[in-house]
C-alpha cells in the first residue's frame, strides 16, 4: 500500500476495502476480516496506522499464496494463539510465518532440519513468536527488531556439534518478540 499523504480517516478506509477484497476472493477468513478490521477501527494515530498498514499489506500478499496460507504449518496467525510444526517441507519452501497481534509456538522436531543451513522465515507483528527446536541443533539469528525483541534463551544451541544441522532464523520482530528456545521433543 502506497503511503501518500492521506487523512487518518482515509487510509483506515483503503485498509478495510484491502481486507474486504481479500475477504471476497476468499484469500481471508471471516473470523481474521472482522478482528482485522474491529482492531482498524480503534486507531488513533498515524503511527499505529503505519504498522497497520504494513499488516495489512502482507496479510493479504501471503493469504493469497496457496503454499503459505493452505499448508500445513505455515501461514498466518492473526489475533489469537497457535501452535505449528515447522515440518521438512515448509521448511525446505522457506515458508513465511507470519504473527499479528497473536501468540504463535512453532515447533522444529528431531529428523525436520536436514544436514547443513535452513532457514526459518519468521515475522512479528505486535504479537510473541516462540521458537522451539532439538539441543543438538546450530542456531543463527539473522532477523531484526523494531520496537521490539529477539532472544536466544539459556541452553538453546549448547548441545550443538560443528556437524549438527543449522537453523537460521531471519525476518523481524516489529512491535513484537521473537523467542528460540531448545526442548527435546518426540519424532
Amino acid at each position: 500500500m502506497e503511503r501518500e499523504n492521506l487523512t487518518l480517516e482515509a487510509r483506515k478506509e483503503r485498509a478495510v476495502k484491502t481486507l474486504s477484497e481479500a475477504f471476497s476472493r476468499s484469500a481471508l477468513g471471516l473470523d481474521e476480516y472482522e478482528r482485522l478490521t474491529a482492531y482498524i477501527s480503534r486507531l488513533e494515530s498515524d503511527r499505529e496506522m503505519a504498522v497497520v498498514e504494513k499488516v495489512v499489506e502482507d496479510t493479504v500478499l501471503y493469504a493469497d499464496g496457496p503454499e503459505v496460507s493452505r499448508a500445513a504449518g505455515a501461514g498466518l496467525t492473526l489475533l489469537s494463539a497457535r501452535t505449528v510444526s515447522a515440518d521438512a517441507p515448509a521448511l525446505k519452501k522457506r515458508r513465511l510465518f507470519l504473527n499479528v497481534l497473536g501468540n504463535t509456538t512453532i515447533i522444529i522436531r528431531p529428523g525436520d532440519l536436514p544436514k547443513g543451513r535452513t532457514v526459518l522465515r519468521v515475522a512479528a507483528v505486535l504479537g510473541i513468536t516462540t521458537i522451539i527446536v532439538p539441543p543438538e541443533v546450530r542456531i543463527t539469528i539473522e532477523a531484526a527488531s523494531f520496537l521490539g525483541g529477539i532472544f536466544l534463551c539459556p541452553g538453546a544451541g549448547e548441545a550443538a556439534r560443528p556437524d549438527s544441522p543449522e537453523l537460521v532464523v531471519t525476518g523481524g520482530a516489529y512491535g513484537g518478540n521473537i523467542s528460540i528456545r531448545s526442548q527435546r521433543l518426540p519424532p
